[in-house]
Order: structure tokens, then sequence, then C-alpha cells
């Protein structure tokens, strides 16, 4: 497993300290969640439901926690979700803990039609919205997360799982189909001399990926030993 680096905010306080994994190419930020926010949700859970904070209350709360030069951003980040396990949590603290509960949200809140309400969690959700766009580490995982929708769902209709993508890695946009049957070397020596030698984690995508491989060249040699007995 790659070692998770992290990136300084280089003292712009509405920057997040984002966590990657990998280098070059293979860079991308982690997504599971850090010890710390595993914590906060779990507390979470034992913890009641209470409502919303106005919009007018959330921002000057927001304010007031800013340092230095008051800025729009500066102001988002230190804002406070206000629904979902983080409740409470600025949106600085989510994207700095748990990016893959963040992207899975902002696109959550993206499909749902905008009717404009200015009920207070509506206004935190498109304001969370906002904030994580400011990001493009954060666009790249969100442009990522469509397209890995797009393709299960071409896998689930076409009943071929290969049109799934990878997911990980430096090829991790390509479709387990493309990576079986690429002819480009290095692709090749991925496969063949990185993944299928490997001992993957049960039930990981690389074990999937690994598994389709495997009954693939299976179904291969099955059909070549069928043509020839005919």
């Amino acid at each position: 497993m790659p070692k998770a680096t992290v990136k300084k905010s280089e003292g712009a306080d509405n920057v997040p300290k984002f966590c990657y994994t990998g280098t070059g190419s293979s860079r991308t930020l982690v997504l599971a969640a850090t010890p710390e926010a595993c914590a906060v949700a779990a507390a979470a859970s034992l913890q009641t439901d209470r409502p919303a904070k106005s919009a007018e209350m959330a921002e000057r709360e927001a304010r007031r926690a800013c340092r230095g030069q008051l800025t729009e951003e500066l102001i988002l980040a230190n804002s406070q979700l206000q629904f979902g396990k983080y409740r409470g949590k600025t949106f600085r603290w989510l994207l700095e803990n748990d990016v893959g509960y963040a992207v899975g949200l902002v696109s959550s809140i993206e499909r749902e039609a905008d009717s404009g309400s200015r009920h207070p969690l509506n206004v935190n959700k498109r304001k969370f919205v906002d904030y994580a766009h400011l990001f493009p580490a954060m666009a790249v995982e969100l442009r990522f997360r469509e397209l890995k929708d797009a393709a299960a769902s071409r896998a689930k209709s076409s009943g071929d799982r290969g049109d799934q993508l990878l997911e990980f890695g430096k090829y991790r946009l390509k479709s387990w189909k493309d990576m079986y049957e690429s002819t480009d070397r290095e692709i090749r020596t991925y496969v063949d001399k990185f993944i299928m030698p490997k001992t993957c984690m049960p039930g990981s995508k690389m074990a999937q990926f690994k598994q389709y491989c495997i009954d693939r060249h299976a179904g291969e040699t099955t059909s070549t030993l069928q043509s020839k007995s005919e």
C-alpha cells in the first residue's frame, strides 16, 4: 500500500490539508476516513437529532471562527455541517478527514433538484458544494466518481462486469476489459507481472479485477480446447 503523504496548506486557512497516496500519475487523494473521523461518526450515532441552525446563525458562527482577513472562502471553510454523521464539524475538517464521504455527499446533493429553498439544510448543503468545488483535487475526484458510476451502470445494463473501471492506480480510469485486452507493453506488464502474481486483500478492487482476469483466461482456454476437439 503506497504511503499517504500530507500536502500543507501554505498558511491559507481556507485550504484543507489534503492527504494523498501514490506518486506521479498515480497520486490521488486518500478517500478513506481518518481514525478521528471514525471516532466522530461513532459518537454521532449515539446522539439525538436536533434542529438545524438558521442560515444566518450558521454564518455568524463561521465568521466568528475566522482568523485574519475575512473572505468568502474562509467563511465557507469555517462553516459547520448541519446534518449527517459529521454534523458540527467544519467544511474544511471534512475535506481533511473523510474525502470519500465528501465526494459522495457532493454527488448526492448535485443530483437533487435545487428548488432555491432557503431552508437551513438546503442552504448548508449548497454552501458545502460551493466549498468543495474550490479545490482542483476535489474536482478530479468528483469527475472520477461520475465516470465510475456511469461505468457501473453500463456494466449492470450490459451484464458485462468488464465495463467496470479499475478504480485504483494510474490506470484507474480504464475498464477491466480494456486492461485485460490491452496490447500496450506497460499495461501488459502491470497486469501480468504486478496484478496477477500479487496476493490481494479479499474483496478489494484489485482482487476483483484479478478474478476477472482469471475467469477470462479460463473461458478463453475452454473455448480453445473445444475448438480443437471439433
